[in-house]
């Protein structure tokens, strides 16, 4: 059985992919480097807007990091 990949995990993968570090990633969507940590770790979720905004700043699409892409 494999092991479903996170929202944090989703999130991390998207963020890096689109050449951005945590302090970028959160500058460019208005919230604490801390928060997106948080949310990478799955320590705390996002909010929809927090996703709609990540998911703008690394040009993919909400449904791929929460899971819903095809």
């Amino acid at each position: 059985m494999s092991k479903k990949e996170t929202c944090g995990a989703r999130i991390a993968t998207a963020r890096r992919k689109a050449g951005l570090t945590l302090q970028s990633l959160a500058d460019k969507i208005g919230v604490s480097k801390q928060a997106v940590s948080l949310w990478e770790a799955d320590d705390r979720s996002p909010r929809l807007d927090n996703l709609r905004a990540i998911a703008s700043a690394c040009s993919v699409p909400v449904q791929s990091l929460i899971g819903d892409a095809p």
